[in-house]
């Protein structure tokens, strides 16, 4: 009797680990709610200025990897692993932001740093 409790204890305990992975790796559960919101969408994150950045090509949002703290979700963007470029989303809207600091390449097919 004392087994099967201990089995039942230690399958709930990986149960519950298992699904906090996934939260976490998926982005659902964000810990990083240290973006603050500047003027017209742009926001001060891990020392780092973003501002909107109009363009008219591809790019595929991540997962959420932060959050301003009034809420607004920080996506990553796929293409750049170095998190140069990110995308600001609210329920309504989305905005592609870019390092204040980034010069755009004039002599490459990407837009996006290459790691």
């Amino acid at each position: 009797m004392k087994k099967k409790l201990i089995i039942g204890i230690i399958s709930l305990v990986v149960i519950i680990a298992t699904i906090l992975i996934i939260l976490f790796s998926t982005g659902t559960i964000v810990t990083d709610h240290s973006a603050q919101r500047g003027f017209e969408n742009s926001i001060v994150w891990q020392g780092h200025t973003y501002v909107p950045y109009s363009y008219q090509g591809t790019y595929h949002e991540g997962k959420t990897i932060a959050k301003t703290t009034d809420g607004l979700k920080i996506n990553e963007v796929k293409e750049d692993p170095t998190h140069t470029f990110i995308v600001l989303r609210s329920f309504l809207d989305q905005w592609l932001l870019v390092q204040e600091d980034y010069v755009i390449p004039t002599n490459s097919d990407s837009i996006f740093p290459q790691q």
